[in-house]
């Protein structure tokens, strides 16, 4: 029997004697007086007392206080409605209690049962001694209850119930609380003494307590002969009578702290179930100490330790900044079948920027007088574990963008503290001066204040200890992701992560030192690598992220999603002495850009189109004109495995299998280039050159095509794709009289183009300086002005005033466009279609 559990006190009659008893003179007591149906009667001075919290009041009705050490003691529990602050309703007390309960009740906790302000442990009794549970202000059922009482180290009154309620958003049982005001008339006066303001002890949190069953620790109750569980542990100072053991290595668990089954009470634990909860704990250990000295490449001690709750208690524990973290109240249960689970949350009064000395600093892991968060006990080895470490920062960086970000952080604070209200924590001030006395700022809120400023600070100084995670954003249609500073980005696209074991990269991801833009609909798993980033604690290895993850975007704030153009195709034709058709793109930005280039003859007939180039042959030329490229026949090329994924990414039709169109995949630094296209044995017939981007680094500023327009073939076509989230504005010219100034002969003397989409008709000109007149109503951007300061915005040529050349300035929604040019009069000719993006 623990003197010190909470418990029953009534003789033995019909019904069975509860486990635990008092002391043998507070038998006496019961029986000379009764359990009192009635609490103190109210002073005069507390008519008009109002609090926004409910009020408990503890009465030991004349039996004196309450200290520490002493037994479970008799008392008187009154739990009063809150009757509003400022509202027009009677006082607290005017309405009488809520409930009102015989009960048993003793000072609570270790270093703080002896502050003055006190915590307790108390049973609701029944009228004949027996426990009594119930439901107090809509907590779970039980009889047995904690008062846990804030003083000095937790000057905001908030810490556990702050932990605690986070600890529920992660999915992970912590008690239920409320904030209650607390008065304790613990003097001997009479019974017929009032209870007077002087009896305000002031805020305390009532909880629900650490126990074995369905609403609170739910395991399988551990009865008879079983033995695999289900065992609620911790480590904590012990009490007389608790079973207690140690294991081999933990040296740092000595006194005053020992390793205790909790649940059941050691009464009830036969020898098997003993031997068998220790034994399993050591082979944990040992399984443990075992995997640490094989560097990892085994991982047997997760057959018996359920690795995410431990995640999720050491990060709870690290965030707060707990000064005695693993120390005291570190629970930890092993249900029937299952493993070591970390968890429940324990006492968080020195953490959160406390006023305990060790605890000030959030920018550091903790104070050397402080429990060493990376390295005690079974932590230091766990945390050594590089897949340990990793699944610590995946499930920091996933909390960060929902539980544990700023703004959630900050407004639980804010939440808890609204429940309390001012003048109550007024009321706890004026009540413990020692404590007031030292609030931030000299007031509760300036300590909220403090509280918030630090969590919210120290999560952000945790994040800067770990490689961030790419930036991921999506316009509905494409996914892009941008690396952090330093890192490069590992990605897999079928939904497996990228991070293989042991921190190694995975067979199946790919690697990208440039943004990664992928569709939307792409199984897409990504992470930052930086393999610089070893410092412990951390990783090379940022969390991961999925398309689920993305930040959807509507605007041009990223330029991945920028309207652009993306891809220019155009018909040519090779005839003699016509020379080789040229296709000319200009690349910027500041890094190379990834394109695919297509000449496509045969490929053409599968469509029906005859009269086409039986072989042709595909040239790159940089800007100073020297070939950098070249391909006849794509299935050659070194790109032909990937060239059938690639074509289908960027949009383009299949090449047939083993035909002789030519393709190349290249990626281009920032420059000019020509794209020539020509036939392997001087053939004549028509191709398609293409021009598609492959990824969003960069632009495609300018594409443009160099072709005759004959009489029997009327018209130079030219298709493009507009991509983005928004219209962009573009400068479309068809160049054929200034090209003679040039030296260029047998050019279209009067070339006039159209832009067309699959809606019809969207602008037109013939000359570039005409507007629409009676006679051309067609004519469209016919302003001359606009369309030279988009040349010059564009870094183009500029047009004589009054050549018949035409150009326009148009503004495209994301789609498809077909650019044609023809020779008026069915004239022929030399022209240069080009295509601009305006800046």
């Amino acid at each position: 029997m623990k003197a010190s559990d909470p418990i029953a006190c009534f003789p033995r009659l019909a019904f069975p004697l509860p486990r635990f008893c008092f002391a043998v003179p507070c038998l006496g007591w019961f029986l000379a007086l009764g359990p009192t149906t009635r609490g103190a009667p109210i002073d005069s001075s507390l008519a008009n007392f109002t609090s926004q919290l409910p009020v408990v009041v503890l009465d030991t009705q004349g039996t004196g206080p309450l200290n520490a050490n002493d037994p479970a003691r008799p008392v008187r529990f009154d739990l009063f409605a809150a009757a509003g602050e400022g509202a027009p309703r009677p006082g607290t007390f005017a309405a009488g209690p809520l409930f009102s309960s015989a009960a048993a009740a003793r000072v609570r906790g270790s270093s703080s049962a002896v502050f003055p302000k006190k915590s307790y442990s108390i049973q609701l009794l029944d009228d004949r001694g027996r426990p009594d549970p119930r439901a107090l202000l809509g907590l779970a059922v039980d009889d047995t209850w904690n008062l846990i009482s804030p003083w000095n180290y937790d000057r905001t009154f908030l810490h556990n119930a702050y932990v605690y309620s986070l600890s529920r958003s992660l999915g992970r049982w912590a008690p239920h609380t409320k904030f209650v005001e607390v008065f304790t008339r613990g003097d001997a006066a009479p019974l017929t003494a009032p209870l007077t303001a002087a009896h305000d002890t002031g805020i305390s949190l009532l909880t629900e307590r650490i126990t074995i069953d369905r609403e609170h620790v739910n395991l399988t109750p551990l009865s008879g002969a079983d033995l695999t569980g289900g065992y609620l542990l911790k480590i904590d100072s012990p009490e007389p009578g608790d079973f207690t053991f140690t294991t081999p290595h933990l040296v740092e668990w000595g006194p005053p702290s020992s390793l205790i089954v909790h649940r059941p009470n050691a009464d009830d634990l036969s020898a098997a179930q003993r031997n068998y909860i220790r034994d399993y704990v050591n082979t944990m250990e040992g399984a443990l100490y075992a995997d640490a000295a094989a560097n990892w490449t085994t991982h047997r001690h997760l057959l018996y330790l359920d690795r995410a709750s431990w995640v999720d208690y050491h990060l709870l524990q690290v965030l707060a900044g707990n000064v005695e973290a693993f120390q005291r109240s570190f629970f930890f249960t092993k249900d029937r079948g299952g493993k070591l689970v970390a968890g429940p949350q324990g006492d968080f009064d020195r953490a959160l920027g406390s006023a305990d000395h060790r605890n000030r600093a959030w920018d550091q892991w903790n104070s050397p007088d402080a429990t060493d968060l990376w390295h005690y006990g079974w932590w230091g080895l766990l945390t050594r574990d590089p897949d340990f470490m990793q699944a610590w920062i995946d499930r920091w960086q996933a909390l960060r963008r929902s539980e544990l970000s700023a703004e959630k952080l900050s407004s639980l604070a804010d939440r808890l503290a609204a429940e309390i209200g001012s003048a109550a924590a007024a009321r706890d001030a004026a009540r413990w001066p020692d404590d007031a006395g030292h609030f931030a700022d000299g007031t509760w809120a300036g300590e909220i204040a403090q509280m918030k400023s630090w969590v919210t600070q120290r999560a952000a100084w945790i994040d800067a200890k770990f490689v961030a995670p790419p930036q991921l954003e999506t316009d509905g249609v494409l996914l892009c992701a941008t690396a952090p500073a330093g890192a490069r980005l590992i990605y897999t696209v079928d939904g497996s992560d990228p991070r293989g074991p042991n921190g190694q990269v995975a067979l199946t991801a790919r690697v990208a030192t440039a943004p990664v833009v992928v569709d939307a609909s792409a199984l897409l798993c990504i992470r930052a690598w930086n393999p610089t980033a070893l410092a412990f604690p951390g990783s090379a290895w940022s969390g991961p992220l999925t398309r689920a993850e993305a930040r959807p975007i509507t605007a041009d704030a990223n330029p991945a999603f920028q309207s652009r153009l993306a891809n220019l195709s155009t018909f040519v034709h090779l005839s003699p002495g016509s020379g080789a058709p040229l296709t000319g793109l200009v690349v910027t930005g500041d890094t190379a850009k990834q394109i695919l280039v297509r000449a496509v003859g045969p490929g053409l007939r599968q469509f029906g189109l005859t009269a086409t180039l039986a072989d042709p042959v595909l040239s790159i030329l940089n800007g100073r004109g020297v070939e950098i490229a070249r391909n006849t026949g794509w299935t050659l090329g070194p790109d032909a495995l990937d060239l059938p994924r690639l074509s289908t990414s960027a949009g383009a039709f299949r090449l047939p299998a083993a035909s002789a169109d030519s393709a190349l995949v290249l990626r281009l630094a920032p420059g000019s280039y020509t794209v020539v296209v020509s036939s392997a044995s001087d053939s004549t017939g028509m191709a398609l050159a293409e021009i598609y981007e492959l990824d969003r680094v960069g632009s495609l500023a300018n594409l443009s095509t160099c072709a005759m327009v004959y009489a029997r073939a009327p018209l130079l076509a030219g298709g493009f794709v507009v991509r983005g989230s928004a219209p962009k504005k573009f400068l479309v010219r068809a160049v054929g009289p200034t090209l003679a100034a040039w030296g260029v002969t047998d050019v279209l003397a009067d070339p006039v183009i159209t832009i067309a989409a699959a809606t019809g008709l969207i602008a037109r000109n013939d000359d570039w300086g005409s507007a629409a007149t009676a006679d051309a109503p067609e004519n469209s951007s016919g302003d001359s002005t606009a369309i030279a300061v988009a040349a010059t915005a564009c870094g183009a040529f500029a047009l004589p005033a009054g050549s018949l050349d035409a150009a326009l300035v148009v503004t495209l929604a994301p789609g498809a466009y077909t650019a044609q040019v023809t020779g008026k009069n069915g004239a022929s000719g030399l022209v240069l279609l080009e295509v601009y993006g305006v800046p």
